[in-house]
């Protein structure tokens, strides 16, 4: 996971998280993303979930 972060991180040009030992936290830039991408990401989860919910049905058939 943190090598598929840093990939990311070094793309954007920017770090997107703020990481202790015992605390991470959005950067300002990681925070944008987020917000950024909320919408896409929901309709992402929605079709997902409508999918797993279609194949939930066909198998008890």
């Amino acid at each position: 996971m943190s090598q598929s972060l840093a990939k990311q991180e070094r793309q954007i040009g920017a770090r997107l998280f703020i990481r202790s030992s015992r605390h991470v936290e959005l950067t300002p830039v990681g925070a944008q993303l987020r917000e950024s991408f909320g919408a896409g990401y929901q309709q992402i989860r929605g079709g997902i979930r409508d999918c797993g919910g279609c194949c939930l049905r066909r198998r008890k058939r």
